[in-house]
This record gives C-alpha cells, structure tokens and sequence, in this order.
C-alpha cells in the first residue's frame, strides 16, 4: 500500500489509544486514587518536564545512528505496558516514580513519528495535517467512547483497548519508511539552531502558550467535575473538541503551501487566549462545549504550522531534533511548569483566577511571537541550507 496509508494507519491507531486515557487520567487521580489539586499538579509537571530529558535524548541518538523507525515502533511496543501498571498503582510515592519512568519511555514518541511522517511526505510535507487528521478522528472517537467505558466498566477495561491500539501502532511503524542515509549530521549545525533567533522566539512562544494548555488540559475536567459534570459528558466535550481539529488539519496544508505558516501559529496562539477565558465565565458544563470547540483553532493549527516551520529552518539531518525542541518547549517546559503552576493557582485562588492567568500567558505568547515578525515579511522563510 502507499506509505501515506500506512502514516495516517499510524496516526488513528496511536490517537485512538491515547484517547481511550489521556483525557480521563486526572480524573482517575482525584476519584480513584483519591489525590489532591497540587498532588495532580505535581504528577502532570513531572510527566511534562522529564520529557525534557527524554526528548532531545533520545531524538539525538536517533539522528546520530538513523535509527528513527526501530526506535518508535520498540517504544511503542514497551510503553503501553508501563502505563497500564501506573493505572494500578495507588500509592502516592508509587506513582511518581512511575510517571516519570513512563515520560522517560514515551518522550520521544511524537518527534519521532512526525519526523518518519514528513519525510513519508518527500516534497509534499505540507501535507502533513492530511495525515495528522487522522489522529483526530481516532482521538474523538475514543475519548467519546471511553467515557461511558470508564464510567461503566472502570478504567481497568479501558487499558485493554489502550493496550491492543498501542501495539495495533507499532505494528503501523513497521510499514513505514526508513529514513535515508543523508551522512552524519553534524554538530556544528546542531549548535545554529541555539544562536537562531527564530528559534529563540518560536522556543519562548511554545513555552507560554504550552503554560496556558496545561491548564485547559490537566484542570478543564476537574472544573468541570466540581461543576456536576460526568465522566460521560466529559467524553462528549472531548469528542467535540477532536471533532474541531478535523477541518483544520484539512485546511492547514493549503495555507502553509501558501506560505502562511507563521499567521497560522498566530492565530492558534490568539485562540488560546480567548479559549481560556471563555472557560474561566463557564459556570455550566454544557457551556463548555464553546471553548472546547476553539481546539481545532488552538492545537491543530499550532502543531501543523509549528511542525511545518520547525522543519524549514532545522539544520539539516537534525529533523528528529528540530521535532523534539517543539516537543520539549510546548509539552516539556510549557506544560510542565504550567501544571505546577496550576495546580497551585486552582487549590490558592481558585480555578476562574488560573484560567485568567492562563490567558494572560497566551497572550504573552502572541505577542512575543508578533515581536519577532516586525520588518520581515509574513511569507515563510526558506528551508536552512546544508553548511559547507
């Protein structure tokens, strides 16, 4: 089959599965294992900020040895089975140790797959929100579905389907194609992307708008738990949320095509900000479903227009790296310190008052972003050239 079948097969199946955990895992915290606001706050920070070890780590071997396929689909294989005992896991001391052994293992996940994606892509790696849509579905799909399991069955049977959708995954890597032998990246060009100034700007943006999502992602269903919300209707809201990533993923290859990648992170960033403070008026669940329908227009549009731009100016033979500082700088520092950021916000001054700081951080990304655009033009810049 084409390899495009088998990146979107990829994207659906490894989506699907995260989709059946990730968005009910704080919800098992607070209900099942009985833990506080801080204590979840803590747990998500830790998760976020190992993947600044992991990520870089284990993408700089990969890039060093060409080893970007076998590595994602071993990982793949390994991860889901350290998951599920963290699921089991109920003492406090326990699961930190295990949330950060399961960041170490998964922290490489995205910018390797991303990395195998776009080069799938050849010279059509605009394209890649095609295939990333895929992901969505899969997300929505489960996520929907895994809140009637979970409130139903328990999250118990839910690892199950996680389990045979993460190995579904690896089995998808496989029919994947390795990435060429370009030669031995070089050091020295590794070393541009730290006196990069567009590096340097795109690195800060993703570190204050990843703040601002780690409340929309670690403490939006608490809220709305403390709001009467079920298990269930949150599962809904979720798939609502997928479901906006669709059209945006759709649509992003054509603008970035057009060159418009740098105005669609803009736009994701200023969707944030307006995100979060529609939540932080929500005194309804259902109202809710508002806000999370703006998921499209913050995620989808910053991880297709960020993959896309980090790829044209990474250094060449560093994809997987250039892949894996987007990662660290939105999942690992943005995320990371905005959990324990939030956490303690939501236990001190309440979760209206952390919603509002978190847009303010939104904002801060948009313009910290727009600074680093005045006197140069809109239009995408071209990829870096191969040093000499």
């Amino acid at each position: 089959m084409n390899p495009r079948f088998w990146g979107a097969a990829y994207y659906f199946l490894f989506f699907s599965s995260v989709g059946l955990w990730f968005p009910f895992l704080n919800l098992h915290y607070q209900q099942n294992v009985g833990l506080g606001q801080q204590q979840i706050g803590l747990l998500s920070a830790l998760s976020t900020l190992v993947t600044l070890i992991g990520s870089p780590l284990w993408a700089g071997v990969a890039d060093r040895l060409n080893l970007h396929k076998r590595l994602l689909t071993l990982i793949l294989i390994v991860a889901p089975i350290e998951l599920v005992v963290l699921v089991l896991a109920r003492d406090f001391g326990v699961l930190i140790g295990l949330v950060c052994v399961q960041a170490l293992i998964s922290a490489p996940i995205s910018p390797l797959a991303d990395s195998a994606v776009l080069e799938l892509l050849g010279d059509e790696k605009h394209r890649y929100g095609s295939l990333r849509f895929w992901g969505s579905v899969g997300f929505g799909l489960t996520a929907f579905a895994g809140g009637f399991i979970i409130e139903r069955f328990g999250i118990n049977t839910a690892m199950v389907g996680y389990l045979l959708l993460m190995w579904l995954a690896a089995a998808a890597t496989t029919r994947l194609p390795r990435s060429p032998a370009i030669g031995q990246p070089k050091l020295r060009d590794l070393s541009r992307i730290l006196g990069d100034s567009r590096w340097i700007m795109l690195v800060l943006a993703l570190v204050l708008v990843g703040i601002c999502a780690a409340s929309l992602m670690s403490f939006f269903p608490l809220y709305m738990a403390d709001l009467g919300g079920s298990t269930s209707w949150y599962g809904f809201t979720t798939f609502g949320s997928s479901v906006s990533e669709l059209p945006v993923f759709f649509l992003a290859p054509l603008l970035i095509q057009r060159g418009h990648s740098r105005k669609l992170l803009m736009v994701a960033f200023a969707s944030f900000a307006i995100r979060a403070l529609l939540v932080s008026i929500t005194r309804d669940p259902w109202f809710a479903l508002v806000p999370q329908l703006l998921h499209g227009l913050c995620f989808a549009a910053l991880w297709s227009a960020g993959v896309a731009y980090a790829r044209q100016i990474a250094p060449p033979g560093w994809s997987a790296t250039a892949q894996s500082l987007l990662s660290i700088s939105y999942f690992g520092i943005g995320q990371g310190g905005g959990s324990l950021l939030s956490g303690w916000l939501y236990s001190t001054a309440g979760p209206v008052r952390m919603f509002q700081v978190a847009a303010l951080f939104a904002i801060a990304a948009l313009v910290v972003f727009a600074l680093s655009m005045r006197g140069a033009t809109l239009a995408d810049p071209s990829p870096a050239r191969p040093s000499a």
